[in-house]
């Protein structure tokens, strides 16, 4: 069964648009080759934003990724990803969230 995304995202470059999708565990294998490149390489570009609000202090540390060989060929419309990590402190507890998105521009 073709996946919905690839032919979304398709449609969507076809129209000269640009997108901008969350990949998560659906695409395990995409997910897995961007962790894999992330590893890898250094970001081209890297953003630091900390905030206090409602007793939590949060840091994210957004890195955008241009160097996409590797991935598979069903989404060689993408032309950089970006990865946000989140890295605070909720109630009391540590906690550490990554996100993974597929940029095309």
């Amino acid at each position: 069964m073709p996946c919905t995304a690839k032919k979304n995202t398709k449609l969507i470059i076809e129209g000269g648009n640009d997108y901008l999708i969350t990949v998560k565990g659906n695409q395990p294998r995409l997910l897995a080759q961007l962790k894999t490149l992330a590893e890898a390489q250094k970001p081209c570009e890297r953003f630091v934003d900390i905030e206090k609000n409602r007793g939590r202090t949060t840091c994210r540390l957004v890195s955008v990724f241009a160097d996409l060989r590797g991935i598979d060929f069903d989404w060689s419309g993408a032309k950089s990803f970006i990865q946000v990590e989140r890295i605070g402190i909720r109630s009391g507890k540590q906690y550490l969230q990554t996100n993974c998105s597929d940029l095309k521009s």
